[in-house]
């Protein structure tokens, strides 16, 4: 399931016309933006956008769900032009002409970032919900005891976890990798509506975007915790066989849902326990006492992820914990200096989002530390580096992810907002 968030991105960039011949960057990318809404091939997108890249107002960290459901909506292009090419302080903004098959016009622009790639992408246009007064957002209500305990089925080396929302039961896949609960389609097709004014919207030039829809949530229980009056992404997922077709595959949980608990991930037990944090990371209850700590790292939000610093030889690498990840990860720009940690190798291959095969090099990593603390013999994949926010500038490089590999190394802790992760 991790794999979803990887796609074979071979970047082809066709010259851009001569009246732009002196902006070969601009040019590049509005001819690798037009080719990629024109064949609606997201691998010709996404390698240029940043992690953090504003999408019409959708939500941020999603690029590899958001592109690959707009552009399968996108309406046909038959040309474009640059307009402009404005300077916007550190940014530089670029205005493109479009004409659709219809004949009707367009008016995307984009902005290219200091880490020259794409910060602000607008191909589709806002929507209204009920004319044109904007909607309110939903007030999010959580509600939950101090601690808490919640069972999971570990399934393919993921985490699935029950739950229910607005009376509907199932499991949630437990994906932190991802910053927003999602919601499988399949099973939630009522009361959806476009995204609001307020958030972006998905109506593009023929109409809405069918696969980007949102919903708001009036309950969502898991365990003893209740979550009241917050809004969701609903979009196409795959179908997971959990072996009990009474209890379907409604979604995932990401961040947002789990970001008030310190959340311990005991893989043995196949348990949560979560711990309600205050605004600093504190716990709320006076009267839990964490139970003590082989070893202590302190780590980076790099947006929703935590990345923390491994050692693998004489090399430090930024590594984000991700349980939606079943495998260790790393990034093949560092094969060589791992290649001698490593055995047990093997030629393999992973499929994306969209369901193209990619080869990748699977081996056992031999032993890795974080601090002092030993990770030994653990399945890891050396996949090209193709995670939409992996070169991003704007905050610490990311050289692959730590999945349920990692975590079931020692029982594990995840203080979102102290910054900290414990080793017990």
């Amino acid at each position: 399931m991790f794999m979803r968030k990887f796609l074979v991105m071979c970047l082809a960039v066709v010259s851009g016309g001569s009246l732009y011949a002196q902006q070969p960057r601009e040019s590049r990318m509005a001819d690798s933006l037009f080719k990629a809404l024109q064949t609606h091939e997201s691998a010709l997108l996404l390698p240029l956008l940043e992690d953090s890249c504003n999408i019409s107002g959708l939500p941020k960290g999603m690029n590899d769900r958001l592109i690959p459901a707009i552009l399968e909506k996108f309406p046909a292009i038959s040309s474009y032009k640059i307009k402009s090419i404005e300077p916007e302080g550190d940014f530089t903004r670029v205005r493109i002409e479009m004409m659709y098959q219809t004949g009707k016009p367009g008016a995307p622009d984009f902005v290219i970032g200091k880490t020259g790639r794409i910060h602000e992408l607008n191909i589709i246009k806002n929507a209204t919900i009920g004319g044109p007064a904007k909607p309110k957002a939903p007030v999010r209500v959580l509600e939950a005891p101090d601690t808490l305990t919640i069972p999971f089925v570990y399934l393919n080396g993921l985490i699935y976890v029950e739950g229910q929302l607005d009376g509907r039961n199932g499991f949630f896949l437990l994906d932190t990798g991802s910053p927003e609960m999602i919601l499988n389609q399949q099973y939630f097709q009522d009361s959806l509506m476009p995204m609001p004014e307020n958030s972006g919207g998905v109506t593009g030039i023929n109409g809405a975007m069918q696969d980007v829809l949102m919903r708001k949530v009036n309950v969502f229980s898991l365990g003893a915790m209740q979550l009241r009056s917050f809004g969701v992404m609903v979009m196409p997922d795959n179908i997971v066989d959990l072996g009990d077709a009474s209890m379907p595959y409604l979604g995932s949980i990401g961040y947002s849902i789990i970001k008030d608990f310190e959340v311990q991930f005991d893989m043995k037990a196949e348990k949560l326990f979560l711990v309600k944090t205050d605004s600093a990371g504190n716990y709320v209850s006076t009267s839990y006492k964490a139970p003590a700590a082989k070893a202590t790292a302190a780590f980076t939000m790099r947006r929703h992820i935590p990345i923390v610093q491994m050692n693998v030889g004489d090399r430090t690498y930024n590594m984000g914990i991700d349980c939606g990840a079943a495998n260790n990860v790393f990034f093949d720009k560092n094969q060589a200096a791992l290649t001698p940690y490593m055995d047990q190798f093997n030629q393999t291959s992973m499929v994306g989002q969209e369901g193209v095969s990619t080869p990748v090099t699977q081996a056992h990593l031999k032993k890795a530390t974080i601090g002092k603390l030993p990770f030994t013999d653990m399945l890891s994949l050396i996949t090209p580096n193709n995670m939409s926010y992996s070169n991003d500038a704007e905050r610490l490089p990311l050289d692959g992810l730590l999945g349920t590999e990692f975590l079931k190394c020692y029982t594990t802790a995840v203080n979102f907002k102290k910054g900290q992760v414990y080793f017990r």
